[in-house]
């Protein structure tokens, strides 16, 4: 018998590999990053592979024990984050991948809308050594990871990485898309993109995007997050003058607004590498999310159809 507090992660694992029997949903999760796509083998919160609890011990120790600051004041990158619910208890782990990476951003930012949330031993001692707690109005949902400090700043001059909190980051992720932002500053990097594809005039369903496959930029290459991203200081600003139009254009999908801006101003994404990269998920962080929603119940492609302009969908179009 699994102790109580596992049971909801045992069910969902479960659930979720009931649901990758069916035709069409393990691609699905696969795309998504909800399981790793062969090869690797699979992952979920119940079944880690050895060097995941290898990199988790090596987590653990770093946060006990290591005195290396969190930041590094002359690295020009930002790294932003937001969590909520029960992956706070956990949010630690993320931003400790993010803090022992070979290179640490100027700034590493966790944004909470919510007061009742009180950092645990772990976040303390990350707070201690430079990461930055702050609280913000609730009511920017997913949005909150970037948007606070978009608009607390009237002209931007430092690229914006945005991270996830359930997300377990190599040592080389900030490396890799600090050097690809510096070799080409103006535009959108990041670690996994898909390619936007169409069907006649219009933007084909979100699960038929193919993954990235070549690191040139494009206006049809779709970055996501949870992989990482970094955002030039002119997007920022556009992003800034943009305001709130997001809670009604794309409430829940940060990404399609984020890469909606971008387009709008010719900013094409460029991925950091030729494939996609997919990292592990934080153990027991995956028993809510937007991805059934988003992905499984077409809330991505509402949200899309919702977000690009008819200028948008010429640019799309024309590009490759």
């Amino acid at each position: 018998m699994l102790p109580a507090d596992a049971e909801p992660a045992g069910v969902v694992a479960r659930a979720r590999r009931a649901a990758g029997r069916i035709p069409g949903v393990r691609r699905l999760a696969e795309k998504l990053g909800v399981v790793q796509p062969p090869p690797p083998p699979g992952f979920d919160d119940r079944a880690l592979r050895p060097e995941v609890r290898q990199y988790l011990r090596e987590l653990a120790h770093s946060n006990r024990f290591s005195r290396r600051c969190a930041v590094d004041p002359d690295s020009e990158m930002v790294v932003t984050m937001t969590t909520h619910g029960d992956r706070f208890r956990r949010v630690h782990i993320a931003l400790e991948s993010i803090a022992s990476g070979v290179e640490r951003p100027g700034r590493l930012i966790l944004w909470l809308d919510d007061p009742s949330l009180k950092p645990s031993r772990a976040l303390r001692r990350l707070i201690r050594r430079g990461v930055e707690l702050r609280q913000v109005e609730p009511g920017l949902g997913v949005h909150t990871k970037y948007y606070p400090y978009v608009s607390g700043i009237d002209r931007h001059s430092r690229p914006l990485v945005t991270s996830d909190d359930d997300k377990l980051y190599p040592p080389t992720w900030l490396a890799q898309l600090a050097a690809a932002a510096r070799q080409d500053p103006d535009i959108v990097h990041c670690h996994r993109a898909h390619h936007i594809e169409f069907v006649g005039e219009r933007i084909a369903p979100y699960e038929s995007w193919p993954p990235c496959n070549s690191p040139e930029p494009s206006l049809r290459n779709f970055g996501t997050s949870v992989s990482g991203q970094v955002f030039p200081p002119r997007l920022l600003d556009l992003l800034r003058e943009e305001g709130t139009a997001f809670l009604t254009i794309a409430p829940k999908a940060d990404d399609v607004w984020l890469h909606r801006v971008a387009i709008s101003a010719g900013i094409p994404v460029a991925q950091v590498t030729e494939t996609p990269q997919i990292f592990p998920f934080v153990p027991e962080t995956q028993a809510a999310g937007l991805y059934m929603s988003n992905l499984w119940e077409g809330g991505n492609d509402a949200q899309i159809a919702a977000a690009y302009t008819e200028d948008d969908l010429r640019a799309l179009r024309a590009a490759r």
